[in-house]
């Protein structure tokens, strides 16, 4: 599929939705579906072979981690780390109303960790020092944990059936990301990798994939 005019952040939520509607569809002959998608923006000066590699690398990554999920590219082919360029691997989160599911705290926190993404975004870009980005990443990790902490509670309180396995989730998402954060420490992982796996894998496609099984729940 090709989105012309399309942020990455957006395409990916797209993706995100496409996969999820081919996962629940019924197909009475076949039985269930379920797709691995790879998302890739074209970035200036990359010809299209490179872009369409990296897709297909994206691609390969979803279904090396286990199928039925959507990876991005990042947005530049080499390693990336703070006082570097790296504009172009950096999305703002744009926050919509559409993203609410009718409880006051959890849609709070959602917009905290936009929020919080959104700072990191901001910290890189003005170049300010390697520690204060460190410090608004150790941010929105701390949000996070507590977000998911709050969110297991709620769901737990109102009898979502899934609690248990939405719980698990959280659980993986959160020791995936103690190991990125790791590397990033030790010089063996760009800025711009352990920013689209916290801001666009855990906060964006997260609450508008998994989080969105619970929003009938939510009473909004």
């Amino acid at each position: 599929m090709l989105c012309p005019n399309t942020t990455l952040s957006t395409i990916a939520i797209l993706a995100e939705r496409l996969r999820g509607k081919i996962d629940y569809a019924p197909f009475p002959e076949v039985g269930r579906i379920t797709v691995s998608i790879g998302v890739a923006e074209c970035v200036a000066g990359e010809t299209w072979e490179q872009w369409v590699h990296r897709a297909d690398a994206a691609l390969y990554r979803a279904k090396a981690c286990g199928r039925n999920q959507v990876q991005v590219a990042p947005e530049t082919p080499q390693r990336l780390g703070i006082g570097e360029n790296v504009a172009a691997n950096f999305v703002r989160l744009a926050w919509h109303s559409a993203y609410e599911c009718g409880n006051a705290l959890i849609d709070d926190q959602h917009r905290g960790l936009f929020s919080d993404a959104n700072s990191i975004i901001a910290a890189v870009l003005s170049r300010r020092p390697a520690d204060e980005v460190v410090a608004v990443i150790g941010t929105l990790i701390q949000d996070i944990v507590r977000h998911f902490e709050d969110e297991e509670a709620i769901l737990a309180a109102v009898g979502f059936p899934e609690a248990a396995n939405h719980a698990a989730i959280h659980r993986e998402l959160v020791d995936k990301a103690v190991v990125l954060v790791g590397r990033f420490h030790a010089g063996t992982l760009g800025i711009g990798e352990l920013f689209q796996f916290l801001a666009h894998d855990v906060v964006a496609l997260h609450m508008l994939g998994a989080d969105r099984e619970f929003f009938p729940y939510m009473g909004g």
